[in-house]
């Protein structure tokens, strides 16, 4: 006899593509803030040189400062990153994804949600194909509009 466990996640996984590389984290969408704007979330200190202090709950340094380097530059060219399971062949970035600006992040975030069977895949893309909605400055949509 199956338990109660068992049983549930049975019926979640046959309403849910469990198959679905995009799994259940689902992106930032393309009407909100781009990298080269960031205005649109937050004030003007996010370009400031007090960024990282007053920013540091939501991203690092690193992160701060390479959005920082897109301010006004949407076709500066920015390396993103997407952890997809190890077993999907020819997965690529693909229009509508959540990415990551942080190859560490992607790697954390696989080990959390794919169980050790991922594989990271890149793309160098333009500042102005990348969304962040203002909780995290890790994670990003990737839309080609």
């Amino acid at each position: 006899m199956e338990n109660v466990f068992e049983i549930i996640l049975s019926e979640i996984k046959k309403f849910l593509n469990e198959d679905d590389y995009r799994m259940w984290h689902k992106a930032p969408d393309a009407d909100d803030a781009p990298m080269h704007d960031m205005t649109v979330l937050f004030p003007d200190d996010f370009y400031s040189t007090d960024a990282v202090r007053i920013y540091r709950n939501i991203g690092d340094a690193q992160a701060i400062n390479l959005i920082q380097s897109t301010r006004n530059q949407p076709d500066k060219l920015i390396k993103i990153y997407r952890a997809v399971p190890q077993t999907d062949e020819g997965l690529e970035i693909n229009n509508g994804d959540w990415v990551t600006i942080n190859l560490d992040y992607a790697k954390r975030h696989a080990e959390s949600n794919i169980d050790g069977q991922y594989k990271i895949v890149s793309k160098t893309v333009p500042a102005k194909n990348l969304y962040n909605e203002g909780n995290s400055l890790f994670e990003w949509g990737y839309y080609v509009k």
